[in-house]
């Protein structure tokens, strides 16, 4: 047995004040006495009694100390040992799902407790590692033995409104075993099926909700819909611009359907739709919609262009192409320049070529793609065949034949080693894609087009070269300052949202990445001719609302047989108390 509060030890001095209170007490005896006289004797024999006397047999006794035993006892809380013996992992699943409420406890908050019960009946020396997975993985305890941090930690658990890929923590865990040797993991979920030899906690119950599905405005009215995971139900449907109440409607939505309705709208920056009654999760009872405020894109095309390469740079809605030639391309003003056979080259600056090209040469192997990089995301180059290339010289190598460079980056340049023409690959799902993906790296889309993020998601948002101040307002109404000096760099400054990453600052555009904040966000960038404003929104996966089923709850073999824990005495001890306290007024009554 182990106590979690032992310092209340100290409480079982109150059994030694309880013998001197008693020891002290006077004894009075019930006596008769026929007369006055004999009266006044008996008070004078008892002023002269001593103040400290040979103790009497009194029922009463045994049964205070007892109950000061039992209180002391209750106050230390006692912990027989659980089955969680030996180093142990915790996995929290922090996705949005887990926010979830079944009545005022989130699932979350239910996972909490288990855990608190497991580290509970843990023994001292079994080391702890939490692992917490939203967006990411954190590692909020490295193999401590320290119990309190280790409620620290749970205290401060909180959840996102992203989704969370937990293989990749109970792949860490299981690394972890393989060094260790034995070690129990046990992951707290609501929806997480184990592999052998990991516990599992899921949530207990299914929860009905309710969540916007989609919203769009076009011509002052706004299309809405609403998706219903649970039994038949009313809602009302609300719609706000910009924080203004301008229309509503009541909705039925059929068990596990969904309903659509117009709302009519006045022209406004922004608008949302939010359902009006509380459910299972609140954050996906709002979604918001942002006016476009995109610009557009010039592309300048030149030489002999294929009618592939035309028709996948213009998948972008916010591009312009413009046809030229190879003279007049340094007189034309565009932000993006393509141009060359082989090399085919993709430049924000039509005079610089930093990227060079070597002799034409027949391949002998297949194309191979050169490390993981952004520009390349999504190919595969099956079946990709090529005439012939010219090895590239200078900057960074994305794509390789026969171990030689035929696509580079160097800075807002992208260079082709082959004729398009003389390959196979326009034919293939690669090419719009690898198309899209140097669109991407040089021409950065908009803020307007993220209007629909996601939480836990990187959001570009275009800075022009020329601001002088910027800063970004978060829905909680923390600031996020960017300093952009001379050199284009986005620094992080003194009151920067806590967990939120800004990248560098590169291509005319910043990187927004680590918020899991749903809603709108307001981008705040001054200029030599004033200031201005630019919204975009996130909001939480649709896919973490359906909580209407849960997996089951497993113990394997090899990990804590779970999720008992040990075994609190508290509640026990309390209720003997109480019991102890019921019977000593009892017997007073009767001994009076």
């Amino acid at each position: 047995m182990t106590f979690l509060h032992p310092i209340f030890a100290w409480g079982f001095l109150s059994l030694a004040v309880i013998l001197i209170l008693y020891l002290l007490k006077r004894k009075y005896e019930v006596r008769n006495v026929p007369s006055t006289f004999l009266w006044r004797k008996a008070g004078q024999e008892l002023s002269a009694s001593k103040p400290f006397q040979k103790l009497r047999r009194n029922v009463l006794l045994p049964i205070q100390l007892l109950m000061a035993a039992v209180l002391v006892f209750a106050l230390m809380r006692p912990v027989l040992p659980g089955d969680a013996g030996g180093e142990t992992v915790m996995i929290f699943d922090l996705s949005a799902s887990m926010q979830a409420k079944n009545g005022s406890e989130t699932r979350l908050e239910e996972a909490v407790e288990t855990a608190r019960g497991i580290i509970d009946g843990m023994r001292a020396e079994d080391a702890l590692t939490i692992l917490a997975v939203s967006n990411d993985t954190q590692q909020l305890l490295m193999r401590s033995t320290d119990r309190g941090a280790a409620r620290r930690v749970l205290n401060g658990l909180a959840p996102s409104n992203s989704t969370a890929d937990l293989s990749g923590a109970v792949s860490l865990a299981e690394a972890m075993e393989r060094e260790v040797g034995e070690l129990n993991i046990i992951v707290f979920s609501d929806d997480y099926i184990p592999s052998d030899g990991i516990a599992v906690h899921n949530a207990n119950r299914g929860l009905d909700n309710c969540a916007v599905y989609s919203f769009e405005v076009e011509n002052g009215v706004g299309y809405a819909r609403a998706v219903n995971y649970g039994d038949d139900k009313e809602i009302t449907l609300a719609c706000y611009a910009e924080g203004v109440l301008c229309d509503a409607r009541t909705l039925h939505i059929p068990a596990g359907g969904s309903e659509g309705t117009a709302l009519n709208i006045p022209e406004c920056r922004w608008a949302y739709v939010e359902i009006q009654e509380n459910d299972s999760i609140q954050t996906d009872n709002r979604l918001y919609y942002v006016t476009e405020m995109q610009s557009t894109y010039t592309v300048a095309l030149s030489g002999e262009s294929s009618i592939f390469l035309e028709r996948a740079i213009a998948l972008r809605d916010d591009i312009q192409i413009i046809r030229t030639t190879d003279e007049e391309r340094n007189s034309v003003d565009a932000d993006l320049y393509v141009y060359g056979d082989s090399p085919l080259y993709f430049t924000a600056d039509a005079e610089i070529q930093a990227i060079l090209a070597g002799e034409e040469t027949a391949p002998r192997g297949i194309f191979q793609l050169s490390g993981d990089d952004g520009l390349t995301s999504g190919l595969t180059l099956s079946d990709v065949a090529v005439r012939a290339y010219r090895p590239l010289i200078g900057g960074r190598t994305l794509m390789t034949i026969d171990d030689q460079c035929v696509m580079a980056v160097d800075g807002r340049t992208v260079a082709l080693g082959f004729d398009i023409h003389d390959t196979n690959l326009p034919m293939k799902y690669d090419f719009p894609i690898l198309i899209q993906n140097i669109l991407h790296e040089l021409l950065p889309e908009n803020a307007a087009d993220v209007g629909d993020g996601f939480c836990g998601k990187d959001v570009v948002i275009p800075v022009p070269a020329d601001c002088a101040n910027a800063w970004i307002e978060m829905p909680d109404g923390q600031h996020m300052q960017l300093s952009l000096p001379d050199g284009g760099v986005a620094q992080h400054s003194e009151n920067n949202a806590e967990g939120v990453d800004l990248s560098a600052y590169e291509n005319g555009a910043v990187r927004f990445s680590g918020t899991t904040d749903a809603g709108l966000y307001t981008l705040v960038i001054e200029d030599g001719s004033g200031s201005g404003e630019r919204y975009f929104a996130l909001r939480m996966p649709l896919s973490e609302s359906d909580v209407r089923f849960t997996a089951p709850s497993i113990a394997s073999d090899g990990a804590a047989a779970a999720f008992e824990g040990g075994k609190e005495l508290t509640i026990a001890l309390i209720a003997l108390f109480l019991l102890l306290t019921m019977i000593e007024w009892v017997v007073r009554r009767r001994v009076a």
